[in-house]
């Protein structure tokens, strides 16, 4: 139940109100260790931590692993440090799961997909193994006291062109141009998963898997993207904060395109 970078269920991002989101991840979370505290059987705790909290790697030979030294960047990532460190110290049984990146089953466009540079080394973990990987930690007898990495594995990791290009077509958008992203590394990396998935077996799906389910989910809405993409597209990328570093080709194409639009039967096809 943290407030989030981005895409938060509460509409307001930890980056724009770091002492809320503070109170929030931080005071949340010494809220809820002080009362499993006082139990009189204290439970056991499986805290949710992001591989955010390395900071910026893409200097450093991949994989990440669970003894690497943590650098986060992001108010985000130091709310989840310091509860790390409350876990750690509080007395319970405790096992700490840093995930790689989870992307939600729904069309969520956000200014945040231009952050991260499209070479940027991105691990995937589909959302229904990371909950099958924390449904069994919970159960499990051999993963207290550790720090596990949760991704995907070798299968799962990409470059971000690699993710943004084959969910977007998925969609029915299309890649964007490389100047509509970030050139500044972003936070994430490829993981060491080894004895995540030696201990909780969780490694079952891909990105190929996840594809599958959006293009499930959005049906005919595909259709109606790809019948409007110049459209679309033009109004996507002017979400882009980077669009004017990088000169103004995707804008001479986005508006080429609805130049196209103009003379298009408005019909869907097939109809």
């Amino acid at each position: 139940a943290f407030i989030v970078p981005k895409l938060s269920a509460t509409g307001f991002e930890s980056e724009d109100h770091p002492a809320w989101a503070e109170e929030v991840n931080v005071g949340g979370t010494r809220n809820l260790l002080g009362a499993m505290q006082r139990q009189p059987l204290p439970p056991r705790i499986v805290f949710a931590s992001s591989y955010h909290i390395y900071g910026r790697t893409q200097h450093q030979p991949p994989p990440r692993t669970s003894v690497d030294p943590v650098q986060p960047i992001e108010h985000y990532a130091c709310h989840k440090v310091a509860c790390e460190t409350m876990v750690r110290e509080s007395g319970l049984k405790w096992a700490i799961l840093r995930l790689a990146a989870s992307l939600p089953l729904a069309m969520r466009m956000d200014p945040g997909m231009f952050d991260v540079p499209l070479d940027n080394r991105m691990e995937y973990v589909h959302t229904r193994d990371a909950g099958l990987a924390f449904a069994r930690a919970a159960t499990s007898s051999e993963v207290w006291g550790k720090v596990l990495l949760i991704g995907g594995g070798p299968r799962c990791q990409y470059l971000y062109r690699d993710i943004m290009t084959r969910v977007l077509d998925a969609m029915g958008v299309g890649a964007l141009p490389e100047e509509a992203f970030a050139s500044v590394p972003f936070p994430t990396d490829w993981l060491d998963t080894v004895e995540s998935e030696r201990l909780l077996c969780y490694q079952q799906r891909t990105l190929d898997d996840y594809v599958c389910d959006i293009r499930a989910r959005l049906r005919q809405r595909v259709a109606l993207v790809r019948a409007f993409r110049p459209v679309v597209r033009f109004f996507l990328l002017q979400q882009s904060p980077y669009r004017g570093e990088g000169g103004t080709t995707w804008v001479r194409a986005t508006v080429h395109g609805l130049k196209w639009l103009k003379g298009r039967p408005a019909k869907l096809p097939g109809r």
